[in-house]
């Protein structure tokens, strides 16, 4: 049994809600720098909060912040940062909620369509699996003492190309709903239908995807110019948000 002053020490590291189950922090935000780690409705204050820290070396996001301040002080903080917040006129409502969001009813239903679905997690489950691989070859190219695994076929490079379009295509989907859940003039039911549509055409592109496509042919790069490597900084490469 963990103390309830320690659950949201746990949670934190974690990372993940005692309460919903659900992660705190979304895997597509873990890239971000820790004040860039928030939803359209969290709180300014604990924005504001989080950037400050960060300004003094201490790296806690947003919505952690709130995590652990909803968890210690319950309802009162949750009242509390939000009318702190007021005078920054945040106004942004969140998308609806069914049965599978209430604590306590999800053992008995399960939300349909989500960006967690299988196949959704299998695309980028296998897309991480080959750019691990690609990294090491490149890596032993610079330094053939490393440790060396599978190298990658032809067909898989090809693949790897393949699966890196279209998860460009599932950022721009991505973008679209971030669209849609910082908007202020649209209603949560109506949020939730426009969620629901553009989670059900992320799942059809990592369907198609993983698919034994007709992909197009790929030059092959020399081996002088191993400038292939994935931007870090590419969204695309980021596993997929949670609604």
């Amino acid at each position: 049994m963990i103390p309830t002053a320690a659950i949201p020490i746990v949670e934190g590291f974690a990372n993940r809600s005692t309460f919903t189950g659900r992660p705190i922090e979304p895997e597509a935000m873990r890239r971000l720098p820790a004040p860039a780690r928030y939803q359209p409705w969290t709180t300014e204050f604990a924005k504001q909060m989080s950037a400050a820290l960060y300004k003094s070396g201490i790296e806690i996001s947003p919505l952690m912040l709130e995590q652990a301040i909803f968890g210690w002080t319950g309802g009162a903080g949750r009242v509390a940062m939000q009318a702190v917040s007021v005078p920054f006129g945040q106004d942004v409502p969140r998308p609806s909620r069914g049965l599978a969001d209430i604590p306590g009813a999800r053992a008995f239903a399960v939300r349909w369509p989500t960006t967690q679905a299988e196949s959704v997690q299998r695309f980028y489950d296998r897309m991480a699996e080959l750019e691990e691989r690609y990294a090491v070859e490149r890596a032993r190219e610079e330094n053939p003492d490393l440790p060396g695994g599978k190298p990658l076929s032809d067909d898989e490079f090809e693949e790897l190309f393949w699966l890196r379009d279209n998860a460009r295509q599932l950022a721009s989907v991505r973008s679209e709903m971030r669209q849609v859940q910082g908007s202020t003039a649209t209603p949560s039911q109506k949020k939730r239908e426009q969620i629901d549509a553009l989670s059900l055409e992320m799942i059809d592109i990592a369907k198609d995807a993983l698919r034994e496509p007709e992909r197009p042919a790929r030059p092959k790069v020399p081996a002088q110019f191993p400038s292939l490597a994935p931007d870090e900084s590419d969204e695309s490469r980021l596993v997929p948000d949670y609604f």
